[in-house]
């Protein structure tokens, strides 16, 4: 499972990097989302269903904000984000979006 998350992060970094790229040769500011509360986009759920894949026993989507695996899942994703955020194109991060239902 590990491999995978590495590949699909690998993925959504080469996807970002083009993206910030565009927008600062356009001078476009952005702002980044970098986990939200939406099931078709991923957000906490993927995060759950990544821990239950793994062996974990997670009651509800909620854990992702207590449970120390689901949180050190999420903290690698922002310190694998993180580099491209350095540049002035992004006017400001969003840890998560939309928490509430």
């Amino acid at each position: 499972m590990h491999s995978l998350l590495c590949v699909i992060i690998l993925f959504e970094l080469q996807a970002l990097d083009f993206v910030v790229s565009e927008a600062n040769k356009y001078k476009i500011r952005l702002i980044l989302s970098l986990a939200n509360n939406w099931d078709a986009y991923g957000g906490k759920a993927q995060y759950v269903k990544w821990g239950k894949a793994s062996g974990l026993n997670l009651t509800s989507d909620d854990d992702f904000f207590s449970h120390p695996t689901l949180r050190s899942y999420y903290k690698a994703h922002v310190k694998a984000t993180f580099r491209p955020l350095l540049q002035p194109t992004f006017f400001l991060c969003n840890l998560i979006s939309n928490t509430e239902d």
